[in-house]
C-alpha cells in the first residue's frame, strides 16, 4: 500500500513522460467544478477588458520541468571550425547536452501548462512567465499564466490551448491587425570560448592592473550564443507556421568561468509567434491598454521578430 504524500512507481514514471501529478489534476478538476470563482495573474486593467471582449478567466496554471545537465556533444563552431585546431589559438565550442536539456524542459513544461488550462476547460494561456533556476547539474524551468476561454479554436495546434507570453490587451490589438498567436517559441545556445595564448597573457596583465583591452574571444562567444539562439527560435516559429514572433524576452543569460579554463556563454529566448488570421481582425479597431506594449507582426516571407524586453 502506497504511503500517503509518496508517489508511487507507475506515476513517477508517467511524470517523467509528460503527465501531471494525481493530486494537481484532482485540484485541477475540482478548480473546474467551482462556478463563478477564479483566480488570475492578470492585471487588475486585463481582467477588466475580459468581460468586454466575452474573454472568461477560469484560474492560474503551472508548468514545470526539470532534467539534469550533461555535456552531450562537444562541437567546435565558429572561426576555423572546420580546420585543425592550432596549439595557441582561440577555439569555440557548443555542448549540445545543455541545449538539449534546457529546450527538452522548457517544451515539457509548455505541455504541462497546456494540460493544466485543457482540465479547466481554456482555449489559451495568457500572459506566461518563465523562470529558470541551475542548481548543481539540475536545470529547472516554471512556465506561470491564467487559462482562458477565448472562444476561437482556430489557431490551437491539435486542439490544444494555445500558450502565449501576450497579455489581454495585446491579444485584443493582435486581433485588430489581423493576427492570432500560434504558441510560445524559445531558442538556446551554450557556447564557450577558450582564449588564445595572447588573451590569455593580457587577463593576467589585467590582473597586475595594466591597461584594459577587448576580449574579442568572449565577444563573439556572446554574439555567436545569440545567433545560434535565434536560428533555433525561428525553426520552432516557421514550425508553426508564423509570420512573426513578439515580445521576445532575453533575460536570462549566464557567463561563467569554466574548471578547463574556458569562458562559457547559456542564453535563452522566449517569444510568442504570431500568424496573420484575416477572420480575427474585430470590429471597432484597436482597444487602448496604456502603458506602451506596442505589438508588431511581421508578414510576409519567412519569420520576422518583434523584440519586447530585453534585459542583460
Amino acid at each position: 500500500m502506497a504511503q500517503p504524500g509518496v508517489l508511487s512507481a507507475d506515476e513517477l514514471e508517467a511524470i517523467a513522460g509528460g503527465a501531471l501529478p494525481s493530486a494537481a489534476r484532482r485540484r485541477l478538476e475540482e478548480l473546474a467544478g467551482l462556478a463563478g470563482v477564479s483566480s488570475s495573474f492578470l492585471s487588475a486593467q486585463d481582467d477588466s477588458l475580459a468581460a468586454g471582449l466575452g474573454v472568461v478567466v477560469l484560474g492560474q496554471v503551472v508548468g514545470c520541468a526539470a532534467g539534469g545537465l550533461r555535456v552531450g556533444v562537444i562541437r567546435a563552431v565558429g572561426p576555423g571550425s572546420q580546420a585543425r585546431h592550432k596549439p595557441g589559438e582561440a577555439r569555440w565550442l557548443e555542448r549540445s547536452g545543455v541545449v538539449e536539456t534546457w529546450t527538452g524542459a522548457r517544451l515539457r513544461a509548455v505541455s504541462r501548462i497546456q494540460e493544466q488550462a485543457a482540465i479547466l476547460g481554456a482555449d489559451a494561456v495568457l500572459g506566461v512567465r518563465v523562470s529558470r533556476r541551475q542548481a548543481e547539474s539540475v536545470a529547472e524551468v516554471v512556465l506561470t499564466g491564467t487559462a482562458v476561454r477565448i472562444g476561437r479554436s482556430g489557431s490551437a495546434g491539435a486542439g490544444r490551448p494555445i500558450v502565449t507570453g501576450a497579455s489581454l490587451g495585446q491579444l485584443a490589438k493582435l486581433r485588430a491587425c489581423g493576427a492570432e498567436p500560434a504558441g510560445l517559441v524559445g531558442g538556446c545556445a551554450s557556447v564557450a570560448a577558450l582564449p588564445s595564448t595572447a588573451t590569455g597573457r593580457a587577463l593576467r596583465r589585467r590582473r597586475r592592473g595594466r591597461r584594459s583591452r577587448e576580449l574579442d574571444e568572449f565577444t563573439f562567444a556572446f554574439g555567436e550564443a545569440r545567433r545560434r539562439a535565434m536560428e533555433r527560435l525561428r525553426r520552432e516559429a516557421a514550425g508553426l507556421g508564423a509570420s512573426g514572433v513578439i515580445g521576445i524576452d532575453l533575460d536570462d543569460l549566464a557567463a561563467f568561468r569554466g574548471g578547463g579554463g574556458d569562458y562559457q556563454v547559456v542564453l535563452h529566448l522566449l517569444g510568442t509567434a504570431v500568424r496573420r488570421d484575416p477572420a480575427a481582425t474585430r470590429a471597432g479597431g484597436v482597444i487602448g491598454v496604456g502603458g506602451g506594449g506596442r505589438v508588431g507582426v511581421g508578414v510576409g516571407g519567412g519569420v520576422t521578430l518583434r523584440t519586447g524586453r530585453v534585459a542583460g
